[in-house]
C-alpha cells in the first residue's frame, strides 16, 4: 500500500503540474497524445462496465490495480516527458532509479546471505517484483559501463542482486534489454538488422536452454500452471471480450472458468500475462489503446535514436531506456503489471520520451479559467487524500490490529471488513460478524476462504439457507476449495 499511495500522490501532482505550468514551459506529447487520451478512456470505460465498479476503483487488498492506479502511471509518464528538457536532466533522473534498484539488489544480497526470506525480494514484497526492476536497471547500467568503468562496479551489484532473485523472468527480461541495446549502437542500418536478429535468436535460445534445463524446476515451479491458466482464460475473455470485466476484477470470475487444480492451495486471481490480464481487464478497448500507445512510443524513440546524430552527441541515454521497456515486456510476459515495477517502467517511458526530439514544441496554452484550475487542482488533491492518504492511514491501523479504525478510514476496502469479522467469529459473534463479510462480500471479496467464513458465521447464528449460499458462493469463486466442498456436503447432509 505504501508504494500504491506514492504513486497515486505522484499522479495527482502531476495532474497539478498539468494545470498550472504554463504550456510554453513545458514539452508537448506529439503523436502521443491521442494515444495516451485514448488509453484514459479505455481503462475509464472499463470501470463503468466493470462486473464490480468498487473493486475497480479502489482495488483488492495488496494488489491495487485500480482504475486510479491505471491513470496514475500515465501520468507519472506526461509529468516526466512534460518537465525533462535537458539531457542533465535525465541523466539525473536515471542516475536515482539506479541508485534505488541498487540498495534493493545489496538488500538481497543480503537477505540471500542470512537465508531469509527464501528468496530475495530487495524488500519489495516479491521477488518477481525485484527481477522486474532490475530487469529495467541493468541494461540502463549497461550503456553507461560502455561509457564509464566506473558503472561496471554499479552494474554487477545490480546483477548479483537478480541472480539471487531466482526470478527466471527477470534473468530473461535483463537478457533481452542487453540485447536490444546492441542494435542501437550499430551505425549502419545493415548492421542494426543483423545485430537484432542476432540478438531476438540468442533470445528465444536462452529461453529454450531455461526451461529445459534444471533451471525450469527452480523452486518446484515448471510454469506449466501458467500455461493452463492462459488456455482457460481465454472463454473468460471472449465472454467479455470489448470492455472486460473491470479493473482488477479477475479473482471474482477467473476460478469458474478453471478447468483444473493447476497449483493446489493457491487461489488465480490474475492471469499471469500481461495481454491476457489486459484483456481480462479492459477488453479489446484497453489493449487496443495500449498497443497503439507503446508501438507509437517505441517507434518514436527508435527512429529518434537511430535518425539522429545530435542524440548521440548529447549522450542521451535512449538505447538504455529502450532495453529498459523491452525487459519489463519480458517480464511482464510471463506474470503481470504490478504497481512497485510498472509505475517505474511509465516513468522511465516518459524520460524517454522527453528526449525525442519533434515533441518539445510547446502546446498551445488552454483558455481555462482560474476557477476551473483551482477546481482541477482540489479535485486532484481530494483524489490524493481519499485514495492515497486515508487507505495508507487505514493500512498502519490494520497492521497495528486496530480494524474498527481501518474499516472506518478506508470503508471500501474489503479486506478490512474481512479481518473485522473473522475476529467478530472467533469472539463468538456471528450475528455481526455476518454483517461484516456480507459487506466484504458486496466490495468484491474473491477470496473463497471469505465465504466459508461467512458461511460458519451463518452456521452459527442457526441461518442454514444462508450459510448454504455462501459455501456454494466458495465454490463458485474456487471450485478446488476443498474446505468449502467438505462443509456444503456435512452441512447439507446434517440438515436434511
Amino acid at each position: 500500500m505504501p508504494r500504491t499511495a506514492l504513486l497515486i500522490a505522484g499522479g495527482a501532482g502531476a495532474a497539478i503540474v498539468g494545470l498550472w505550468v504554463p504550456a510554453e514551459r513545458r514539452r508537448a506529447l506529439g503523436n502521443l497524445l491521442l494515444p495516451a487520451l485514448a488509453v484514459a478512456a479505455a481503462a475509464v470505460i472499463a470501470l463503468l462496465a466493470s462486473t464490480s465498479p468498487v473493486l475497480s476503483l479502489v482495488g483488492s487488498y495488496s494488489r491495487y490495480e485500480s482504475l486510479p492506479v491505471r491513470l496514475s502511471y500515465l501520468l507519472l509518464f506526461c509529468l516526466a516527458a512534460w518537465l525533462l528538457r535537458a539531457p542533465a536532466q535525465r541523466r539525473l533522473v536515471l542516475t536515482f532509479f539506479l541508485a534505488g534498484c541498487l540498495v534493493a539488489a545489496l538488500e538481497a544480497l543480503y537477505q540471500a546471505l542470512t537465508g531469509f526470506p527464501s528468496r530475495p525480494d530487495g524488500n519489495l514484497g516479491h521477488s518477481n517484483l525485484l527481477g522486474a526492476l532490475l530487469a529495467m536497471a541493468i541494461p540502463i547500467a549497461a550503456v553507461r559501463g560502455l561509457r564509464s568503468g566506473r558503472w561496471a562496479l554499479v552494474l554487477l551489484g545490480l546483477a548479483a542482486g537478480l541472480a539471487v532473485s531466482a526470478s527466471r523472468s527477470g534473468w530473461l527480461g535483463a537478457l533481452a534489454g542487453c540485447a536490444l541495446v546492441l542494435p542501437l549502437s550499430a551505425r549502419s542500418l545493415r548492421a542494426r538488422r543483423l545485430l537484432l536478429a542476432g540478438a531476438g535468436a540468442g533470445l528465444a535460445l536462452a529461453a529454450v536452454v531455461l526451461v529445459l534445463s534444471p533451471l525450469g524446476a527452480l523452486h518446484n515451479d515448471t510454469g506449466a500452471a501458467r500455461l493452463h491458466v492462459w488456455l482457460d482464460s481465454l472463454p473468460m475473455l471472449a465472454a467479455r471480450p470489448l470492455a472486460g470485466w473491470g479493473p482488477d476484477s479477475q479473482g471474482l470470475v477467473l476460478g469458474r472458468y478453471l478447468t483444473g487444480d493447476w497449483e493446489p492451495g493457491v487461489s488465480f486471481d490474475r492471469i499471469h500475462e500481461l495481454g491476457l490480464d489486459l484483456l481480462a481487464t479492459q477488453g479489446l478497448l484497453g489493449l487496443a489503446a495500449c498497443a497503439w500507445f507503446w508501438i507509437a512510443w517505441a517507434r518514436g524513440c527508435w527512429r529518434a535514436w537511430t535518425g539522429s546524430p545530435a542524440l548521440r552527441a548529447a549522450a542521451e541515454e535512449l538505447p538504455g531506456l529502450l532495453g529498459a521497456a523491452a525487459g519489463y515486456l519480458v517480464v511482464t510476459a510471463l506474470n503481470f503489471d504490478w504497481a512497485p515495477a510498472t509505475g517505474p517502467a511509465w516513468l522511465l517511458a516518459g524520460v524517454a520520451w522527453s528526449a525525442v526530439p519533434g515533441t518539445n514544441a510547446p502546446l498551445r496554452r488552454l483558455s481555462a479559467s482560474l476557477p476551473a484550475r483551482l477546481a482541477g487542482t482540489m479535485g486532484a488533491l481530494l483524489a490524493a487524500l481519499f485514495l492515497a492518504g486515508l487507505p495508507l492511514a487505514a493500512d498502519l491501523a490494520y497492521f497495528r490490529g486496530d480494524l474498527r479504525s481501518a474499516v472506518t478510514l478506508d470503508p471500501l476496502q474489503a479486506q478490512y471488513h474481512r479481518a473485522l469479522g473473522e475476529r467478530l467469529l472467533a469472539s463468538g459473534h456471528p450475528a455481526e460478524s455476518a454483517g461484516e463479510l456480507e459487506l466484504a462480500a458486496s466490495l468484491g471479496e474473491y477470496d473463497s476462504q471469505a465465504f466459508v467464513e461467512l458461511g460458519d458465521a451463518y452456521r452459527s447464528s442457526g441461518e442454514r439457507t444462508a450459510a448454504l449460499r455462501a459455501y456454494r458462493r466458495a465454490l463458485e469463486l474456487n471450485r478446488f476449495d476443498s474446505s468449502a466442498r467438505q462443509r456444503l456436503a456435512a452441512y447439507s447432509s446434517s440438515s436434511s
